[in-house]
């Protein structure tokens, strides 16, 4: 044994190659300890998403190689056609719509990320590993329509009420429902004027103005709540009870609604109060704000969006022309009586 020693030659144990699910184990386990980018813990959503990620994995597996192995070494050994295969069974043997069959090649490649980097995968190019998507059909309610929810006679129905007052908050905040929903009192500066919070899923703090509608709503629930605010509910419950108040309000102008689900292309028209949830009101708040000609980098601060990108995809109006857009302003910040009076010298 010594001279074995002395020499290396101690027979050794040959390492068995890392399993794939035994990894992606190990990588739930780790995600539901550590903390995102910002440094806080990843939100239940997130670990969800990867769940139900690892969950499908295991049923292409499950479908697709029932008496073959399958791990690592299947998808290095030919990553693209993995891609393909598992891309297909996703959209064609689950019927996944786009936008899911992209949160699960999303998801999973991130594990596969850390895969390679951790030296269990040589091939595989993330490149060509694409998250595909298309832009969801979504909808917001101009100032008319809120306006038209506000004025609702819900004094019968204190269920329906609040739920409307917290809609409203959402809609002239700008907030998610995960921040509109856990306004504190604290969450108000010394003067009144303003929320100054910090965003539960970024980690970043904004600064809000109380608009007269927000306002409003806290003066109704002034000494009756905690927080001068309605009592929140849970999403799912909010989002059934909005499309009670959508049907009350007569918000019924039709909406198309084109999806892709399993590979085809379905069209469909429903009535607008059938698409009303919580994120109509960040979505109404950015809109509305840009339709009053506000600068974008001005909402982009209240909202959060670190990019103009991003915010446009929550505004449901083309970018305007930003000559047009200066040029009105310019027009409304003349005095009247000085628009046409001036005199050249020459």
């Amino acid at each position: 044994r010594l001279l074995n020693e002395q020499l290396d030659r101690s027979p050794k144990a040959e390492a068995k190659p890392a399993e794939l699910f035994a990894f992606l184990d190990a990588c739930l386990l780790d995600a539901a300890s550590r903390t995102g980018s910002k440094g806080k813990p990843l939100t239940q959503t997130s670990l969800r998403v990867y769940r139900r990620a690892c969950t499908v994995l295991r049923e292409y597996q499950q479908a697709k190689f029932k008496r073959r192995p399958f791990g690592f070494e299947t998808i290095d050994a030919d990553p693209t056609a993995f891609y393909n295969d598992y891309r297909y069974f996703l959209t064609r043997e689950k019927g996944f719509s786009t936008n899911t069959v992209g949160k699960n090649l999303k998801t999973l490649k991130t594990f596969l990320l850390e895969a390679q980097a951790q030296g269990l995968l040589k091939n595989f190019n993330p490149r060509r590993f694409k998250a595909i998507a298309e832009e969801a059909e979504s909808i917001y309610l101009n100032e008319s329509e809120l306006d038209a929810l506000a004025a609702l006679d819900l004094s019968q129905n204190l269920r329906l009420d609040r739920v409307r007052d917290l809609f409203l908050v959402g809609c002239w905040t700008g907030l998610r429902f995960s921040d509109f929903t856990r306004l504190r009192s604290d969450s108000l500066t010394p003067d009144g004027r303003f929320f100054d919070l910090t965003q539960q899923k970024t980690g970043d703090r904004v600064k809000i103005p109380v608009s007269p509608t927000v306002r409003a709503v806290l003066g109704k629930y002034e000494g009756r709540t905690a927080n001068s605010l309605p009592p929140a509910i849970s999403n799912v419950k909010m989002n059934a009870y909005l499309k009670e108040l959508g049907q009350l309000a007569g918000l019924d102008s039709p909406v198309t609604v084109r999806k892709t689900k399993g590979g085809m292309l379905t069209t469909r028209t429903v009535e607008k109060w059938e698409l009303l949830t919580t994120h109509v009101a960040r979505r109404s708040f950015a809109t509305n704000m840009v339709q009053r000609d506000y600068p974008v980098a001005m909402i982009m601060g209240v909202t959060g969006h670190k990019t103009e990108a991003m915010f446009w995809k929550y505004v449901k109006l083309p970018q305007p022309d930003r000559a047009e857009q200066l040029l009105r302003l310019m027009e409304n910040h003349t005095p009247a009586d000085r628009r046409g009076v001036f005199k050249i010298a020459v």
